[in-house]
């Protein structure tokens, strides 16, 4: 596939954090690891119109990417 480029953005403050090579290679729930970042994150949502990824804290992510007493 051919790349799409696109803004990776925090789900709660739509802050760019980073950029991505197309929608395509990513999965809702998948880890997100970006450079410059200590906290791992976490693909919450994908928006197809603006070509955008939203991540987000694994306790902030909608739905929950773990409900509570899934383990």
């Amino acid at each position: 596939m051919t790349p799409r480029p696109g803004p990776i953005l925090e789900i709660d403050t739509n802050v760019q954090l980073g950029q991505h090579n197309g929608l395509w290679s990513y999965t809702i729930g998948q880890g997100a690891k970006l450079p410059g970042l200590s906290q791992k994150l976490f693909v919450a949502a994908k928006d197809h119109r603006k070509n955008a990824i939203y991540v987000a804290l694994p306790e902030s992510a909608v739905p929950p990417l773990f409900p509570p007493n899934s383990f």
